[in-house]
């Protein structure tokens, strides 16, 4: 306390020493008293220390992530002690840790949710939860929409991508799941790159919805065939992919690409084929 004898004391100056007394971790109430004295104005301190810690318990673990091993070897140091908040918010960063190097990065440990007269404390563990899987397909610029601002279209059924995501809505969030699952999308050889975004949900904190975006792709046939395709390349693309196809049948630019962006869409494209036709 920074009050002494004495001294002339403001409300401030009493409420800066109450909220250090509260600091220290030891007290779970503390209260601060003025009482009229022969010689003054007296100020008296009341605390109320936490029990000694005895037990800790863990709501909201549905998947058993904190093994009870696990909470033992924690808080073996503590068992007996008084009650420190501040090294009981030390040993939850720890459990915390232990969690997220299951896969589990989403999870938060808080608390104390009630600190019992008898010594046992209750934490939450928040495990993160996927709220849903959504699939968006990406340029090659890592835009999710046109210069319209309509969303990018890709021939790829959302079906082709889901079915490889194993993380399902209402599952707790798996990093390792979830990595497994993207080592699968490029097993599948259809797409060039795999990103995955976290879009949390206000309404429900701690949840998230799983963004796998699609690039494009190209389809190279061996044999003479017929397609039919909705794959969409945009303005910003197009410079890419027809410089791609004219290097891939070692045909001369001779002006095509400076008409990739500017010029409408059919007359570029028009004159891209006329180019990879052309016996130059």
């Amino acid at each position: 306390m920074q009050v002494r004898p004495g001294m002339r004391v403001t409300r401030e100056e009493l409420q800066n020493d109450l909220n250090g007394i509260q600091a220290t971790g030891w007290f779970s109430d503390v209260r601060i008293v003025p009482q009229n004295g022969p010689l003054g104005v007296q100020v008296v301190v009341q605390v109320q220390p936490f029990p000694p810690l005895s037990a800790v318990e863990i709501n909201g673990d549905e998947e058993n992530l904190l093994s009870d091993e696990l909470i033992e070897e924690t808080f073996a140091s503590d068992y007996g002690r008084t009650l420190n908040l501040n090294d009981l918010q030390q040993r939850m960063k720890a459990l915390q840790t232990s969690v997220a190097g299951q896969g589990y990065s989403l999870a938060r440990v808080s608390g104390p949710e009630r600190v019992r007269p008898e010594g046992v404390v209750t934490l939450k563990l928040l495990q993160g939860s996927v709220s849903g899987v959504e699939v968006q397909f990406l340029t090659q610029d890592g835009d999710d929409t046109d210069e319209n601002g309509n969303s990018i279209r890709g021939k790829t059924r959302d079906w082709v991508i889901t079915r490889e995501v194993s993380i399902q809505p209402g599952d707790p969030f798996d990093r390792n799941a979830l990595e497994r699952d993207i080592k699968r999308l490029y097993a599948t050889q259809l797409f060039s790159d795999v990103k995955v975004t976290l879009r949390p949900v206000p309404e429900e904190p701690g949840d998230v919805v799983i963004v796998p975006p699609k690039a494009w792709h190209q389809t190279y046939a061996l044999e003479p065939s017929c397609a039919v395709a909705s794959q969409f390349c945009g303005r910003r693309d197009a410079p890419t992919v027809f410089e791609h196809m004219l290097r891939h049948r070692s045909r001369p630019d001779d002006g095509v690409l400076d008409l990739a962006r500017p010029a409408p869409p059919r007359d570029a494209v028009r004159a891209l084929f006329a180019r990879l036709d052309s016996d130059s």
